[in-house]
């Protein structure tokens, strides 16, 4: 894997930058969704939030192949519950794991750790989409969230005439952070909105070799 520029500020290894995620002048990673606005928006995220909390060094992310309903989905040192009918894109890469249903995507980030809260973390992401050239976004009140485990979190909605953006931060013990982003035509958000907040709160930070 390319990478350029060395670490992030105060980041040990894990916050090595790839070359497809600081320059605009190479390819960008497949995008989860067909639709511009939609990818733009991702794109926008991500960035704010992978320069926000670091980027893990990817061989080390642990992936699984296979995503059933209910039963716990691993990224890396996280967990989380996928929802019926989700299902895995073949769009996930070295750089996102992307599920999808009914024209929608929710992109997960697996944990790092990060010198930012979520509260932080949000507010770059909400500084994003108000500099973003290409969307006008109206963007709701950041939002204080606890997942099912307990851990604190983070997140933000955000709408155009035609999507809706939605972004989680979660705050693990350690300084470890784990972000995740929704984005989702207006015409199926009421179904699949709530759906991506029950995931958002299912996630468990479960690292492979804690037992």
């Amino acid at each position: 894997m390319d990478q350029i520029g060395g670490r992030l500020p105060g980041k040990g290894p894990r916050a090595t930058v790839p070359a497809a995620m600081a320059s605009p002048d190479v390819d960008r990673p497949p995008h989860p969704l067909d639709s511009r606005s939609l990818w733009g928006a991702v794109w926008v995220l991500v960035v704010a939030l992978f320069f926000a909390a670091g980027l893990p060094i990817l061989a080390d992310v642990a992936r699984q192949s296979g995503l059933d309903a209910g039963q716990p989905y691993r990224i890396g040192d996280a967990t989380i519950l996928p929802v019926e009918g989700w299902s895995l894109s073949e769009n996930s890469n070295e750089f996102f794991t992307v599920l999808e249903k009914s024209g929608a995507s929710m992109t997960l980030i697996a944990p790092v750790e990060s010198e930012m809260d979520a509260a932080m973390a949000i507010g770059n992401t909400v500084t994003a989409l108000e500099n973003d050239a290409t969307t006008s976004w109206v963007i709701e009140d950041p939002a204080t969230f606890t997942t099912d485990a307990g851990d604190p979190g983070q997140s933000v909605i955000a709408r155009s005439p035609t999507d809706v953006s939605s972004s989680w931060v979660v705050d693990f013990d350690g300084g470890v952070q784990m972000s995740m982003i929704g984005q989702s035509p207006d015409n199926v958000w009421t179904e699949v909105g709530p759906e991506m907040e029950a995931m958002a709160r299912s996630v468990v930070l479960e690292p492979e070799d804690a037992g």
